[in-house]
This record gives C-alpha cells, structure tokens and sequence, in this order.
C-alpha cells in the first residue's frame, strides 16, 4: 500500500492574509514547528513532500537544504501565500518563477510539484493549472474536492488524475484527501 504525506512549510502568520509587507512584525517560528516535524519523520523512516513557500525558503536556507538533505521532496508553496483569487495570470506566473528559481538554486534540482496557498485553485482559478504545466510543474496538489467558502471543487475527482490544459499540454492533479460519505465528500487531510 501506498501512502503519500505533504507538508505546507510556511510561518503561522503567512495563513493569515496579511500583507506581505507586515510579516516582519511578527515573531519567526517556522523553524520550531519544522523541527519537530523533521525528527518525527526521521525517528519513523518517513519521507514525504514539502511544498515550501517561497518567501520561508529566502529566509531559511538552511532549512530547505536540511529537508533535501533528509531525502524529502521540495515542491513549491509559491512566494507570498496569495490566494489565488486575488492574483492574476501574470502576478501569479511571476511569484511561481520566483519561487521555483529560490528552490531550484538551494536544492540543484528541479521542482516538478506545486500547491497553491489556501487550496486556491477553483472553478475560477483553472487558469493556473495552464501556467504550472507551462513552467515545467508535473504535478499539482491544491485541488480540494470539497464544499468550503474559500476552496474547494466539490464534484473533482477524488484520485489522482491528469488533466488536460491547453496547448496540448497536462498536469498531474493529486488532490487533497477526502471521505465520501452519503454522497458528500468530507476533509480528511
């Protein structure tokens, strides 16, 4: 049996919608919460997948190269933890390049996956899944197939699929774990 574990790597304040512009108000403690992480996933032989935001990985080298080291996956997060719905094609391809760029720098390898902050991609939001195959992403893991004011797709499929985009081209969708039952589909992850 397979199982697969992803980790969001950002600060408790970047999932506030505050500006990025005020997060250097607040205290930093991304690398506490990492730590323990990192040696619960060493102590049990786990590997998963970090999909680290852009701006943590600019101010915490050591960390991301840490994560790497330990044999884990590095996806990226983004860069500003931006909802979606509040970014357009061209700000949004822009932080992914950015964000992909830090990490490719730090790791010497390529990152092939990506999730969106707030599991913002939606009906309205699809067009990002086009940019992400376009810059070389091969998988996405933001779709939630729920009912949720901020998020969600509620009729997406539930398993691993590829989707097809524009320009011939497809991505991976890993979407984010659900339990039907009685035929709604209930966040488990």
């Amino acid at each position: 049996m397979f199982h697969a574990l992803s980790i969001d790597v950002e600060d408790w304040y970047q999932g506030l919608e505050l500006p990025i512009g005020n997060w250097n108000r607040y205290q930093k403690r991304v690398h506490i919460g990492m730590g323990k992480i990192m040696e619960i996933l060493e102590e049990s032989n786990y590997r998963a997948t970090f999909f680290i935001l852009g701006k943590v990985a600019e101010e915490n080298r050591g960390l991301v190269k840490k994560i790497q080291k330990a044999g884990h996956e590095i996806g990226t997060h983004g860069y500003s933890h931006q909802n979606l719905s509040q970014m357009n094609p061209k700000s949004f391809r822009s932080e992914l390049r950015h964000s992909i760029a830090l990490l490719e720098d730090l790791t010497g390898e390529k990152v092939i996956g990506h999730r969106a902050a707030y599991f913002s991609i939606t009906k309205k939001t699809l067009w990002a899944l086009d940019i992400l195959a376009e810059e070389g992403i091969l998988y996405d893991s933001s779709i939630y197939p729920v009912i949720n004011w901020r998020y969600g797709i509620p009729n997406a499929n539930r398993l691993p699929s590829y989707i097809n985009l524009k320009k011939g081209l497809k991505i991976l969708e890993i979407p984010i774990s659900t339990l039907q039952l009685t035929g709604f589909n209930f966040p488990i992850g």
